[in-house]
């Protein structure tokens, strides 16, 4: 389910700079912060295990090739993350909704640096009695 709201995901995303950085948040975020900035890095750093951990899923080879295809895509398109910042928790009932702005980098076909920002939203919820990622979008 989690893939295969990333794959939509990353369908609505559109290549190279640096390496990816967080700014600086407030103190006292929710838990689920942590958990975001990590499920942040893992799709930037292309790693399925980290993302699947983070996201509480069950890692499958299948996935994995999707998710790693969707990773690409998702570069190819919007270009290379190298920031982001947690902006705020929106008020939702039931499920935690984190929202962040994420720094893409890339080159446009004439090779000038092309850099724009996305905001980045990840829904959090309890299954089971334990947290875990029920979507994420771009905004």
């Amino acid at each position: 389910m989690k893939l295969l709201t990333f794959l939509l995901l990353a369908l609505i995303f559109s290549g190279g700079c640096s390496t990816l950085s967080e700014a600086p948040a407030a103190a006292g975020k929710n838990p689920c912060c942590e958990k975001g900035s990590s499920i942040i890095r893992a799709i930037a750093e292309k790693d399925f295990a980290g993302y699947a951990r983070f996201a509480g899923e069950t890692p499958d080879i299948s996935d994995r090739e999707k998710f790693l295809a969707s990773c690409n895509d998702l570069e190819k398109r919007l270009g290379k993350m190298e920031n982001f910042s947690f902006l705020t928790e929106l008020k939702t009932p039931e499920v935690t909704s984190l929202v962040y702005c994420i720094d893409f980098c890339r080159h446009g076909s004439d090779g000038k640096k092309i850099e724009h920002q996305q905001l980045f939203q990840l829904v959090f919820g309890k299954v089971d009695g334990k947290s875990k990622l029920l979507g994420m979008r771009i905004m």
